[in-house]
């Protein structure tokens, strides 16, 4: 396998179609756009290539698949938390902007369940830990944070 062509920490890894990606995070300067797929089977395994930028450069982002598409959510760059959300579907050519996440918040984790896909935890500004939970439906793209918040 090739190392990665450019180095980056607290990026977002998720695979889809049998490609692995990497996406965005840092390369200990400053928060990246890039992303990086390479296939799991079959030809150019172990190849990495460069797949559709981000709009917007992050790390600390969280990624999850549903329906065959990614879904990329917040994240931070310059310091500042993002609500942001990005959708790239399989074989797409670029990013789309999707509803923005209700809180901002970098370092959480994500987890599609069902028809949903839930953001947890994480942090916001002033490095704030944050227990709420909020549910994205990729069919209606909408959000609800009606949730219980996590234990601390």
């Amino acid at each position: 396998m090739t190392p990665l062509p450019e180095p980056v920490s607290l990026a977002a890894g998720v695979e889809l179609s049998e490609q692995a990606y990497v996406i965005g995070g840092t390369d200990g300067m400053a928060a990246q756009a890039g992303v990086w797929r390479m296939p799991t089977r079959g030809e150019g395994v172990g190849e990495w290539v460069a797949a559709p930028a981000l709009e917007i450069a992050r790390a600390q982002a969280t990624a999850a698949t549903h329906g065959g598409s990614i879904y990329l959510f917040g994240g931070e760059n310059d310091g500042l938390p993002l609500n942001l959300v990005e959708r790239l579907q399989d074989g797409g050519d670029a990013w789309e902007r999707m509803a923005p996440m209700p809180s901002t918040r970098f370092g959480a984790s994500s987890a599609t369940v069902g028809d949903h896909i839930f953001v947890m935890g994480g942090k916001t500004n002033g490095g704030m830990v944050l227990t709420n939970v909020e549910r994205y439906t990729p069919a209606s793209n909408q959000w609800g944070n009606e949730f219980a918040p996590m234990p601390r």
